[in-house]
């Protein structure tokens, strides 16, 4: 039995590090690869694409993104999401709109695009980044997370840094990001800017609450949303919540605890 789990140990790693390989030596042969960006500001702006990572079924990045896209066309732009994975455009744009019903924008992948289809690019991940240097266009990024945190200190993690330090204009998702990219790559040429956490109000209907009643109140829901990812901090989150439930019991308080968004048998 230890021989075989040996085995299995092997065949994932290989193939694991044939997949990081993969991803390496995509970025490392992309046109341009760690050329600084020199951006000219356009005179206007009609044409803009989001470069993408394919489009996955309950994505938040990526479905902020759509929200992105759809409030700019609303404006009057011509918005194309480009998908850098070769993903079939049937299943991505199936996707996008069970992200966001009615999202507007055309997806297509990056390599059917000319060079001088845009006026604006943005990559929205760091793998991203390394396919704008494909157009001439004025070049931005929309930071959502400090990508190289994701990763061990690895390749991935130090390519995943760099696409900050290329001159490119960020936009960030919250002042977080630019903090840190500030204080990771301090002698960045990129522009750094940031924007509030938006939401749709329509999706957060009003409820109200008589809250001075859980004075009395010996049982609370919790709604608790987790990933299996270790980023998530799934292992954390649950110890912490067993503890405290153990706690309160001793107070004569329930908690009722509900996770969502992870597979049940996690």
């Amino acid at each position: 039995m230890n021989n075989l789990a040996y085995i299995v140990k092997d065949l994932y790693n290989i193939g694991l590090r044939r997949h990081e390989r993969r991803i390496i030596d995509t970025v490392l042969d992309s046109p341009g690869f760690a050329q600084p960006v020199f951006n000219i500001r356009p005179k206007s702006v009609q044409k803009i694409a989001f470069i993408v990572p394919g489009i996955d079924k309950y994505s938040g990045g990526i479905t902020s993104v759509l929200r992105l896209g759809t409030y700019l066309a609303q404006f009057g732009h011509e918005i194309t999401y480009a998908d850098y994975t070769n993903a079939s455009i049937n299943e991505l744009c199936k996707n996008a709109s069970d992200n966001l019903l009615g999202y507007q924008g055309k997806i297509a992948s990056v390599d059917s695009l000319s060079a001088n289809a845009f006026d604006v690019v943005i990559a929205t991940n760091w793998q991203s980044v390394y396919c704008l240097h494909k157009f001439n266009a004025y070049k931005m990024y929309f930071v959502q997370d400090y990508e190289p945190f994701f990763f061990n200190l690895s390749e991935r993690y130090l390519l995943a840094k760099l696409t900050y330090e290329l001159g490119l204009h960020i936009v960030s998702l919250g002042s977080w990001n630019v903090k840190q990219i500030q204080r990771e790559c301090p002698s960045t040429p990129s522009i750094l800017e940031y924007i509030d956490f938006p939401f749709e109000p329509k999706e957060y209907p009003h409820c109200a609450r008589n809250y001075s009643s859980y004075e009395e109140t010996k049982k609370y829901v919790l709604a608790v949303y987790t990933k299996e990812d270790g980023k998530r901090m799934p292992n954390i989150m649950q110890s912490l919540l067993y503890r405290t439930s153990s706690v309160l019991s001793g107070c004569g308080l329930q908690l009722d605890i509900r996770f969502f968004g992870a597979k049940k048998k996690f």
